[in-house]
């Protein structure tokens, strides 16, 4: 079995699912669009392991795979891996939605797909209508294809998880990996992999399936199989310390609330805009959001650390992400993280 998920603009997602499946007894491949802006936040990510290098040979990916049960890989020109479902279902990529990337999938034998659809109101992110469309699209080629198959509708009105940054999102991963990461990240990782393991057989109650992965995390057996699928890559982790900057980072700011109250918005079009422009030119720089939506703040809490070039002028900086954040006196309207899901029609 082999997992694809969509790729979104932001895939961090994909760092924790891929051990955590493989360690569950799945066969998990995440292939990435590298030429492609969606699938360049993963490759970049990973590539913070010093020495990495992402297979794209068919031979290569299959032997990692056999080794470890998981692999990440860069999507080959082109492949032998046959797909046994029927249909012709390894590649599907439709004209409705082509332009904006959001979903491959690939796979020799496919026995399920649980999908993770985002929306947002930001520009790059796709309104719940159109997720909604993209989830029944898939749903038909799977029920077609005797496929069991669910689709999560997410809100992404803010980042998932803390971090921002290739060096931080690997460390970040390392976290969640040791059950220590943020909740969301990990709560999200962990219903798209119960879903897997239903669809698959590995279990028939949700409740036993999502207890088995939350026990990879705390064991430590999720974080071993990381670690041993990016030693087949050549990867080297580095120190556990998860977020510490490389010692020639630059400088490291804080951004602090100008008044109490309760983070209502994150602007996410200009944190994403500060985030490239920050990795572009550095890929050891990188944000961490200490406060999220719906959080309470005190006057000069910090909301957010930055760490920079130390060509950047931090003042600038300051003023630019502080504003950001909407701070406002009453709590925000509650918005789920999982917005919908959706299940597709075949069933074993």
């Amino acid at each position: 079995m082999t997992l694809l998920t969509h790729n979104p603009l932001e895939d961090k997602l994909s760092l924790v699912l891929v051990p955590l499946l493989a360690a569950a007894g799945l066969r998990v491949l995440k292939l990435i669009w590298n030429d492609e802006s969606s699938g360049r936040a993963l490759f970049d990510a990973l590539h913070a392991s010093p020495g990495i290098t992402l297979p794209s040979n068919p031979e290569e990916i299959e032997r990692i795979l056999l080794r470890t049960n998981g692999a990440y890989a860069i999507f080959p020109k082109f492949s032998s891996l046959k797909n046994t479902a029927p249909n012709d279902f390894a590649l599907v990529k439709t004209d409705r939605f082509k332009q904006k990337c959001l979903f491959t999938l690939y796979g020799f034998a496919w026995d399920g797909i649980a999908c993770d659809i985002r929306i947002g109101d930001y520009s790059g992110a796709i309104p719940f209508d159109i997720g909604a469309e993209l989830a029944s699209e898939i749903k038909k080629h799977c029920d077609t294809a005797s496929i069991a198959s669910s689709f999560f509708i997410t809100n992404m009105i803010q980042p998932l998880g803390q971090a921002l940054g290739p060096h931080f999102e690997l460390k970040e991963a390392f976290c969640v990996l040791e059950s220590k990461g943020p909740l969301d990240l990990m709560k999200l990782a962990i219903e798209l992999g119960a879903d897997l393991l239903i669809h698959t057989k590995k279990f028939t109650v949700r409740t036993h399936a999502k207890s088995f992965l939350k026990k990879q995390l705390q064991t430590g057996t999720a974080l071993d199989k990381f670690k041993n699928i990016i030693q087949m890559m050549n990867g080297n982790l580095g120190p556990k310390d998860v977020f510490s900057p490389p010692v020639h980072s630059q400088k490291r700011i804080r951004i602090v609330a100008p008044r109490r109250g309760y983070v209502q918005r994150i602007a996410m079009d200009r944190l994403m805009d500060v985030k490239h422009r920050l990795c572009s030119e550095l890929r050891a720089a990188g944000l961490l959001l200490l406060k999220k939506i719906g959080d309470r703040v005190a006057e000069s809490e910090t909301l957010a650390e930055a760490f920079i070039p130390l060509s950047w002028d931090a003042q600038i900086l300051q003023n630019e992400l502080r504003d950001i954040f909407w701070i406002s006196s009453s709590p925000p309207e509650f918005r789920p993280l999982i917005v919908e899901k959706i299940k597709g029609g075949f069933r074993f």
